[in-house]
């Protein structure tokens, strides 16, 4: 029943190009220009290297003369490649391995896409820019500001928890969904699962808590989901929502997942949201 996700799921298909032979001032308004993080550098339409805008921050603040150095001196080389037909948890290995942030993607040989740790993060909870901030007993969770303050496009929230098959059965006790699914061993046995599985509405309450943690007093709107593989009693359900488009003023449109234990995407939606200011602590 699971749904592997590959490569081609989550790379970036744009691709932001420019030759070797060009400018670090070329390199930066191209960067700027295309809102992206890294340029790859091509050599008669080859990939020979990856710039990216920390290598042209670096550069800069090294108060060196920069008139005659190009793309070629500077970037990143050789370049790494990833299969598109490859799992996302064999690009995160590699990126690992190689100690870089940035994937080139080929498939049939052609250059198809870039992936990086940030289109990784959004996949598999453990690839996060920022240590875990919140815990509790058996929750986690983590926010990436992608601006000094309040909420904004970029920005990222995640909630893990473990479902335990006492909180199934308290789950189905309050909301009356007692589908022997959830709770008879024997029964789910002869199920095409066979075994018992967490309710649908049980496992994307995470997203619920995610949103929670946003800046502000969340308030729910709107919420579809899709639900691509079940939740194990006893899995470790992680949600990441970002936010993905500004709706209104105070509105919000976020991407919602759900991975389990083995980081694989067990739900996935959007959501919509108002944000208000939160109340003033008495």
């Amino acid at each position: 029943m699971r749904i592997k996700t590959l490569v081609r799921d989550v790379m970036r298909q744009t691709i932001e190009s420019i030759s070797t032979t060009a400018t670090v001032r070329a390199c930066a308004e191209r960067l700027r220009d295309a809102d992206v993080g890294s340029l790859v550098v091509t050599r008669e339409g080859d990939p020979v290297g990856i710039v990216t805008k920390s290598d042209v921050v670096a550069l800069v603040a090294s108060g060196e003369d920069l008139k005659n150095r190009t793309a070629e001196s500077f970037m990143s080389s050789p370049v790494v490649t990833v299969a598109a037909s490859r799992s996302v948890e064999h690009a995160a290995d590699l990126l690992r391995k190689e100690d870089i942030d940035q994937l080139i993607v080929t498939e049939g040989g052609a250059l198809v896409g870039v992936l990086s740790v940030v289109e990784l993060s959004y996949y598999l909870p453990r690839f996060q820019y920022e240590a875990v901030v919140e815990r509790g007993e058996d929750w986690s969770t983590s926010y990436e500001d992608r601006e000094d303050e309040g909420l904004s496009v970029g920005d990222v929230v995640r909630f893990s928890q473990t479902i335990t098959a006492s909180e199934v059965e308290e789950f189905a006790a309050l909301s009356g969904d007692t589908n022997p699914l959830h709770l008879d061993d024997e029964y789910a046995a002869k199920t095409r699962f066979r075994r018992r599985i967490v309710h649908g509405a049980l496992a994307s309450s995470v997203i619920s808590a995610a949103l929670a943690r946003l800046p502000g007093l969340v308030i729910y709107l709107n919420q579809n989901l899709s639900f691509r593989a079940p939740v194990q009693l006893g899995d470790r359900v992680t949600a990441v929502c970002e936010v993905i488009d500004r709706v209104g003023e105070d509105r919000y449109r976020l991407r919602t997942d759900v991975f389990d234990t083995d980081d694989d995407l067990v739900i996935t939606g959007e959501a919509v949201v108002l944000v208000d200011e939160a109340p003033a602590a008495e």
